[in-house]
């Protein structure tokens, strides 16, 4: 955790590099730090902390112990995923004490198409309802995708000077919403496909993509590759290819959680995976199973 120490009121008569080299270590010690701001009334903003190394985490975790423990006005609002509460606590089972954890679910269908509606509205435009099923359908509860790829489609038709969205505008703005999406989930997702000359490692992944549950099993994994592709698998062959794309960390695309067990490693993917594959996905198992 590296904070900027430029304006933080800290005089100095010499900037030699021995003295700022000092200055940067203090910076980087939680107990320094929370020394320094522990008299403040503020709210900070930590976003996407999930992305940041785990031994950072552990000095963020160790700053608001030591702000609790002065009894410090100072909050922080942490934004992360599931797993970041337990890796903060994980060196300090005491920060416990000092978090408060508000899960955030994925939202509703009806609230998705909620946020495609009042867009359109705002813009003169109007959405066909095929068109916002197929939207509600592939951002799965992520308000993120529903945004890109009603904004994609209606750049389209708006390129068309049309006011109505159709499938037709939705297949068109594809390829721009992908490219337009996080880079992290692009990168991590071509180069999971990569890893196996074959379009089955695809297939299972867009299968991954339909199951409901954030957490899955190897059976509901073949029963989704059953019902959306038309072929029983057996678990061998799914092996074969689960080997390349799993691991017990989060560098993978799917992470193990127990034998025959897994979760998308970032929980954005699902939604990714099937705009990636909008045109390929069979038209009446668009649905998640």
């Amino acid at each position: 955790m590296k904070i900027p120490v430029f304006d933080a009121g800290i005089e100095s008569k010499t900037t030699d590099t021995v003295n700022l080299k000092g200055v940067e270590g203090r910076a980087n010690s939680p107990s320094w730090v929370a020394a320094q701001i522990k008299n403040l009334d503020a709210l900070f903003l930590l976003d996407e902390i999930d992305v940041i190394a785990r031994e950072e985490k552990w000095k963020i975790a160790e700053l608001i112990k030591q702000l609790s423990d002065e009894g410090s006005e100072l909050k922080f609002l942490i934004v992360g995923i599931a797993e970041t509460a337990a890796e903060l606590t994980c060196g300090h089972a005491s920060v416990q004490r000092c978090l408060k954890e508000t899960p955030l679910r994925k939202m509703k269908d009806d609230e998705i198409k909620e946020i495609i509606e009042n867009g359109a509205n705002k813009l003169g435009l109007k959405f066909s309802s095929a068109a916002i099923k197929k939207i509600v359908n592939v951002s799965a509860g992520y308000a993120h995708f529903a945004h890109l790829l009603a904004l994609k489609a209606s750049e389209k038709a708006i390129g068309e000077d049309r006011t109505e969205i159709g499938l037709g505008h939705i297949s068109e703005a594809t390829d721009d919403a992908c490219g337009d999406a996080e880079g992290s989930l692009r990168t991590l997702y071509n180069d999971s496909v990569r890893s196996a000359n074959t379009e089955e490692l695809k297939k299972i992944l867009i299968a991954a993509s339909s199951v409901k549950e954030d957490e899955f099993n190897a059976a509901q994994l073949r029963a989704a590759y059953s019902q959306i592709w038309g072929n029983e698998i057996n678990q061998g062959w799914l092996n074969n290819y689960l080997q390349k794309i799993v691991s017990d960390n989060s560098n993978s695309i799917l992470r193990r959680l127990a034998k025959g067990v897994y979760k998308f490693s970032d929980p954005r993917m699902p939604s990714y995976i099937r705009l990636a594959n909008l045109s390929v996905i069979p038209e009446v198992n668009q649905d998640i199973v």
